[in-house]
């Protein structure tokens, strides 16, 4: 069953969000943290999956973005540290208030799993799965890779956003995005140390995160090449982490990708990975009383 909400955030704004129930008793409560500019629509089908798997389950939509977007864009307000601050971590505050009774746990796509050094709310979760998350600094792209990505940073997406006032999704980014978040992606992506050289304590709040943490890096994945998920991994400092590298080859098809991942054409591949691993944290999460 699928449930619409709106959810308050820190900063006086509202995020559009789904929750997804499983029709018998409830092992765990997953939320979704989306990747950069991908609205939750994306998610819907590996959402229900979980939900299937006996998961209370809820995406949502960042400031400006799907179902959250109220209007133009041009002279809208949002940056990546509001999306990361502010929205992941009313979505994490949403879900853990309304199920206080099950282990709290995420799935993190990309954008979603950086965001873990934004949020004082990372510390929450008794497991996290992520798929596709990096520290994108250009340093970590190699080859005509690299050529792609340092056009893109360093001057076709601030070009793009300051002619339009925000960034188009026909210009290739896929969904309409704020001027102020693209242009803030497009900084960290300059700088070699990403976001943390940018965010005040956004160190201590990758340290911050004390759960078993599964990162899932895809080898033909353009957008978080396996070098830019170690980066991500090696922020990690206080959990308990394992990496898996995974090639088109161990999945019987010729590539994968950064987005392909939550085709259902992987549900018993990928999907039934990230479903056995949720499923092991729920099972190991402290007590409740205990935390």
């Amino acid at each position: 069953m699928d449930n619409a909400h709106f959810i308050p955030t820190s900063d006086g704004h509202r995020i559009a969000g789904h929750v997804f129930e499983p029709e018998g008793e409830a092992r765990g409560a997953v939320v979704i943290h989306g990747g950069f500019a991908i609205p939750q629509r994306f998610y819907r089908r590996i959402a229900e999956h979980l939900a299937r798997a006996g998961f209370v389950v809820l995406t949502y939509d960042h400031r400006g973005m799907g179902e959250s977007r109220t209007g133009s864009l041009r002279g809208f307000q949002a940056t990546a540290t509001n999306w990361g601050r502010h929205d992941w971590g009313a979505a994490t505050l949403f879900l853990r208030d309304r199920r206080p009774d099950l282990p709290l746990l995420a799935l993190c796509h990309s954008f979603g799993g950086q965001a873990l050094g934004l949020a004082d709310e990372s510390s929450l979760y008794d497991g996290i799965v992520t798929i596709g998350s990096q520290l994108g600094s250009v340093q970590h792209y190699h080859g005509r890779n690299a050529v792609w990505m340092r056009s893109v940073m360093y001057a076709w997406l601030p070009l793009v956003a300051h002619t339009f006032g925000y960034v188009p999704g026909w210009t290739g980014l896929g969904e309409d995005a704020p001027k102020g978040a693209a242009l803030e992606w497009a900084s960290w992506c300059r700088s070699p140390g990403y976001l943390v050289d940018h965010v005040e304590d956004a160190v201590e709040r990758f340290a911050a995160v004390r759960a078993p943490v599964h990162l899932i890096a895809v080898a033909d994945d353009d957008y978080a090449p396996v070098d830019a998920v170690r980066a991500l991994a090696a922020r990690l400092t206080s959990a308990d982490l394992t990496l898996r590298v995974v090639h088109p080859d161990d999945l019987g098809v010729s590539s994968v990708g950064h987005f392909a991942p939550f085709k259902p054409k992987f549900a018993e591949s990928l999907w039934a990975e990230i479903t056995e691993t949720l499923v092991d944290f729920a099972r190991e999460a402290p007590a409740l009383d205990a935390k």
